[in-house]
């Protein structure tokens, strides 16, 4: 389950949010929950929330948390304290908002990476959370599979990489915008380090050649068959005399002719196989170049801006729930809990050795 519940804009740090969150992880029972734009103590608080054994014989067991915006310049996550608490004055609050994973079974390792960002008044970063836990195998209660949950937040406005907005390096990595260059949008860019990270840094084989599936999930802030992921072919022919190196095109397979091939490849839940999500085409070669433009789906609806990206290799992905949340679950009299979706992602393994 994925959810951005807008806990510092919406709700600026309440309960209220928690209160349904937990309600509604209690009915559905994922085996991992991520979530975006909570504030630090909404996660403590539906931390502590879940992690008592439920009647049904759920309860998390392992979580992570990863700051995005600090106390400092981030003033929306008051609501559990109140500028009357004395840690106010102190300035020592958990004013944090970011991102979190919860997982039903133990989690370990957590890390976070850095993204491309913009400078924003608010102190924003972006970043890529990943822990190691245990999931599930169909058909066999007693077999846990040891694997990967990640979690990220992609710059919400978008907008081309230019070198003096940068908060961070990266213009090495992105394509910044030149006088005959458009430029890369920020959040493919963002996604392109995603890539890397999961290709370079997470996907690492054990002892034994084994490796850790993994699942992301995310709030995008924007459909992922949108011009800011799909602008592929443009970016790949820039690439192609600039960065003859770059290996990574957002969350899609693209790649130069000559670089290595990658080992792992993505999907968005409940997608099919020639997904628009990615902009696949039947006869369009991934690696064409001179690129190839690719027609798009403009009416995939409901449109979301968050999604549940898995690996091909290891799992498929019968069903995807894309459910309006309100704040008392299950009730539209109560209002909205967020401006954004709630995504509910079903996974099955594929054969494993």
């Amino acid at each position: 389950m994925h959810f951005n519940l807008a806990g510092g804009e919406w709700w600026k740090g309440s309960r209220i949010p928690v209160d349904s969150i937990a309600a509604t992880a209690r009915q559905t029972q994922p085996d991992v929950i991520s979530l975006s734009e909570l504030c630090y103590d909404q996660f403590t608080a539906l931390r502590d929330a879940l992690k008592p054994l439920d009647a049904g014989g759920w309860q998390i067991k392992g979580w992570g948390f990863v700051t995005e915006a600090n106390s400092t310049k981030y003033t929306r996550c008051l609501g559990l304290r109140g500028t009357s608490e004395p840690c106010y004055a102190a300035g020592t609050c958990h004013l944090a908002i970011g991102s979190a994973i919860l997982t039903r079974r133990d989690a370990w390792a957590g890390t976070t990476w850095d993204l491309p960002s913009f400078v924003r008044g608010d102190g924003a970063l972006y970043k890529l959370y990943c822990l190691h836990t245990w999931l599930p195998v169909e058909n066999s209660p007693l077999r846990l599979q040891h694997s990967q949950a990640c979690t990220t937040h992609l710059d919400p406005t978008g907008g081309v990489v230019e070198t003096s907005r940068m908060d961070n390096g990266w213009t090495s990595f992105c394509l910044p915008k030149t006088t005959g260059w458009a430029g890369e949008d920020i959040r493919h860019c963002q996604a392109s380090v995603i890539r890397a990270r999961i290709e370079e840094n997470l996907m690492v084989p054990d002892e034994n050649g084994r490796y850790a599936p993994l699942v992301l999930a995310g709030d995008m802030n924007n459909r992922l068959d949108e011009p800011a992921f799909t602008s592929y072919p443009e970016i790949q022919q820039r690439a192609a005399q600039v960065q003859t190196w770059r290996n990574y095109f957002g969350f899609s397979d693209y790649q130069l002719p000559g670089t290595t091939p990658l080992s792992f490849h993505f999907r968005e839940a409940g997608a099919a196989e020639n997904l628009p999500t990615f902009c696949h085409v039947l006869g369009v070669p991934t690696n064409a170049l001179p690129p190839t433009t690719v027609a798009c789906d403009p009416d995939r609806a409901p449109v979301k801006i968050d999604a549940v990206l898995f690996q091909t290799e290891y799992w498929n992905s019968p069903a995807e729930t894309v459910t309006v949340q309100y704040r008392t679950p299950g009730s539209a009299s109560s209002g909205l809990l967020s401006d954004h979706r709630r995504v509910d992602a079903t996974l099955s393994w594929n054969p494993l050795p």
